[in-house]
Order: C-alpha cells, then structure tokens, then sequence
C-alpha cells in the first residue's frame, strides 16, 4: 500500500482488516505444522494438569482440616493467629516450601487427630 502512495495509518479498519486477510492467506504446510504444533502443547498441557492435580491432594487434605478445625466451636480467631504465628517463627520458610507439613505440624500442635 505504501508503494502506491496510499497511506493506511489513520485508517485503523482498513488496517485491521488487512491484518485478518494476512491471517488468512496461509499455506497448507504452515496449517499442517501449526495444528502439530498446537496438538503437542494440548498433550504436553494435559499431562502437566493430571500431574499437577495428582501432586495436589495431600497438600489440600491437611490444609481442609486445618480450616475446618479452625472454624469450629474449638477454635477461637486469637488461638489459630497465635498458633501460626509461633509456627511461622519457628519455621519462616515452612508455609512455602512444604505447605502439607506446615498444615500437618499446625494439627499435631492443635492436638486435632490427622485425616
């Protein structure tokens, strides 16, 4: 366009337009190789996700009794700050790195039986 002295610039759609017409002009080989491609990343996603989700119920299991604990009758708001607290100044880092020990050692000092 600019070769024939037509300026496109504030002509945002035509622009844009123009953008969707190059989107569509495409090969077959680069359709082939595109639709490999998004075939390997769904895999690569999916096993990402079955692993993820496998990794996650331990993790949750602990923590799930851990609030149910806290939002019974046995558990007062200044109980559970102070019990966190005394666990995150003994073990800063703990909450972070391994959250199924942090929740599980919060239950043992809490003296509520482990699922």
């Amino acid at each position: 366009m600019a070769r024939l002295g037509i300026d496109i610039d504030r002509h945002h759609s035509l622009k844009n337009r123009l953008k969707s017409i190059k989107r569509w002009v495409v090969s077959p080989e680069l359709r082939a190789e595109k639709q490999r491609i998004i075939a390997e990343i769904d895999a690569s996603l999916v096993g990402h996700e079955q692993r993820h989700a496998s990794g996650r119920s331990s993790d949750t299991r602990y923590q799930q009794a851990w609030w149910r604990w806290t939002a019974s009758d046995a558990c007062t708001p200044v109980i559970r700050l102070k019990m966190e607290s005394a666990l995150k100044t003994e073990f800063p880092h703990l909450q972070t790195t391994d959250a199924e020990q942090y929740y599980r050692l919060l239950l043992k000092r809490a003296g509520v039986p482990l699922p």
